[in-house]
C-alpha cells in the first residue's frame, strides 16, 4: 500500500501511521501544516522563476538600446546629421525634385491637348475647327514654382551646375499662362504654325524638366 510521507520536527511519518497511529485532530493538524509548507515552496519556484524571466527580458532591452544609441552615433559620424549644410541640401534637393515632376505631368498633359489639335488641323478631309467660332489658344502649361521662390536664398547649395539648370528651368515657366486668340479667319498655314510653335516649346521644356530630375534623383542618391 503507497504511503505518503511527512515531515514533523525532523521525523518522518506516513499517512498511514497519521491517520490510525495518532488522534484524527491531530493528523489533520499534521496535514494542514504539510499542505503549507507544499504552497509555500510552490510560491518561492514561482516568485525565483519570475525574477529569472524579468532578468532576461531586462538584458535583452539593454542590448536593443544599445544597439540602437551606437546606430545614431554612427549615422551622426557618417556626417548626415553632422554637417547642416549635406542635410539642408537634401531636404531642397528633395523638395524641388517633387515639385519639377508635378510640373513634367502638368506638361505632358498640355501636350496632349494641342498635338491633338494640332493632329486635327493637319487631317486636310475635315474642316478647321477653328473656322465657326475661332479657338482660344494656351501658349505655354501653367506651372508650379511656390518651392523654388521659397528657397531661391538657399538653392547654392545644391552645388554650382544643378544651381544652374534649377535657375534655367524655372526662367522659361509661367504659373499664368499666356493666351492666344485664334480667329476664325486665321489661315490654316498660320494656324498650324503657331500651335505648332508651342506644341515644340512646351516638348523642350519637358525635356529640360527630365534631365533636372534625373540630375536631383542622382544627387540624392550620394
Amino acid at each position: 500500500m503507497f504511503c505518503k510521507k511527512y515531515i514533523f520536527f525532523g521525523i518522518v511519518f506516513t499517512n498511514a501511521f497519521l491517520f490510525t497511529g495518532m488522534p484524527q485532530a491531530l493528523a489533520q493538524s499534521f496535514a494542514e501544516d504539510a499542505g503549507v509548507a507544499d504552497m509555500s515552496l510552490w510560491l518561492f519556484v514561482f516568485g525565483l522563476t519570475f525574477f529569472v524571466l524579468s532578468l532576461i527580458a531586462l538584458v535583452v532591452l539593454s542590448i536593443i538600446v544599445t544597439r540602437a544609441a551606437r546606430r545614431v552615433i554612427e549615422v551622426q559620424e557618417s556626417g548626415f546629421f553632422g554637417d547642416p549644410k549635406n542635410n539642408e541640401r537634401f531636404i531642397i534637393g528633395k523638395i524641388l525634385e517633387s515639385e519639377i515632376k508635378t510640373n513634367k505631368s502638368k506638361i505632358e498633359a498640355y501636350l496632349i491637348v494641342y498635338e491633338e489639335k494640332l493632329e486635327a488641323l493637319n487631317d486636310t478631309e475635315t474642316q478647321p475647327y477653328y473656322r465657326k467660332s475661332g479657338d482660344l489658344i494656351q501658349r505655354q502649361p501653367a506651372l508650379e514654382r511656390s518651392v523654388f521662390d521659397h528657397n531661391k536664398e538657399k538653392l547654392d547649395v545644391l552645388g554650382e551646375e544643378l544651381y544652374s539648370q534649377v535657375v534655367h528651368f524655372y526662367a522659361r515657366i509661367k504659373t499664368q499662362p499666356d493666351y492666344f486668340n485664334l480667329e476664325s479667319d486665321t489661315s490654316l498655314d498660320d494656324a498650324i504654325g503657331m500651335i505648332s510653335c508651342f506644341v515644340n516649346n512646351a516638348k523642350a521644356l519637358e525635356t529640360v524638366a527630365a534631365d533636372l530630375i534625373q540630375s536631383l534623383d542622382e544627387m540624392l542618391k550620394v
